[in-house]
């Protein structure tokens, strides 16, 4: 398999598009992304704001690429120029392995030996992929550097100009997910054995990292936008969502009135579930 993709990759090399992003027109995508596992998938979320320099450029800008109509999906930081010309190259890669393995979906193995021959320093980006693994039923998140090297990420990841303000609520989520286990998990192998036993389904991962998406911008003058685009990975395919500011707001808030009614003797516990109807309001695909 894996002298085959090595030859894939030789014989594709001379078809990549090569280029340094344009320092006259230098768009930076400094920006909020996050990633997270659930049973059965994975999902990334990002802000919809891109800047040049100091300025800001875009309130729309989406980041989140599906390459190779495929379940998997690129989350870009850094050059937006660069992001293109690298999301492009990978896709060509993508959809040449494709061809060559009877249209099968691509393994997160061959993503990231594609990720690292396409990505170069001076394309100025990294990226967060996320991919759905077929064969294990399972999602894979995953941290790529500018030099194209691939770190496997645990439950969650963050990156971007607000992961510092991300990072806390992003612990949260995993500490509060794999506390429904019965075992003790240390390392990021631990993790991923553990996702068909962990109680931790789409709908409420969906919730969770909306929360942790929206405390970037919430303290991050180079994050924000108008909303955020969220791509969810899983058995069902890739599905999209665009969520306004306002609509966030408004699941978040029921989400704190819910855990709050949770924990307070005088408020009646009810469980939130209204918000699987409202995200189905950002629902584009």
């Amino acid at each position: 398999m894996a002298k085959a993709l090595n030859q894939l990759l030789a014989e594709m090399k001379p078809y990549l598009r090569k280029g340094k992003p344009d320092r006259k027109k230098k768009t930076e995508s400094k920006t909020s992304i996050c990633a997270l596992l659930f049973n059965g998938g994975c999902l990334v979320y990002s802000d919809l704001q891109a800047s040049a320099g100091c300025t800001l450029s875009s309130t729309r800008q989406e980041k989140l690429i599906q390459i190779g109509q495929d379940r998997l999906v690129l989350a870009g930081t850094g050059s937006v120029s660069g992001i293109m010309l690298a999301a492009k190259n990978i896709d060509l890669l993508v959809q040449y392995w494709k061809s060559q393995h009877e249209l099968e979906p691509i393994t997160p193995e061959a993503a990231r030996q594609i990720l690292q021959s396409a990505i170069y320093p001076e394309d100025e980006a990294s990226f967060l992929l996320a991919s759905y693994d077929s064969r294990k039923k399972q999602g894979y998140i995953a941290e790529v550097f500018e030099d194209g090297f691939v770190w496997q990420s645990d439950l969650y990841q963050v990156n971007g100009s607000g992961s510092e303000y991300m990072l806390a609520k992003a612990k949260e989520a995993a500490r509060k997910a794999l506390s429904t286990l019965k075992k003790e998990v240390l390392t990021t192998q631990d993790v991923y054995q553990s996702l068909p036993q962990l109680n931790f389904p789409r709908a409420a991962a969906m919730l969770e990292g909306l929360d942790i998406i929206n405390s970037g911008p919430d303290c991050d003058v180079f994050s924000g936008g108008e909303g955020y685009q969220l791509m969810v990975l899983d058995e069902e395919g890739a599905k999209e969502y665009i969520f306004s500011k306002e609509l966030a707001q408004e699941i978040i808030t029921e989400k704190e009135r819910a855990e709050f009614s949770a924990i307070n003797p005088q408020l009646r516990n009810k469980s939130f579930k209204r918000y699987i109807y409202l995200f189905e309001q950002g629902r584009r695909r």
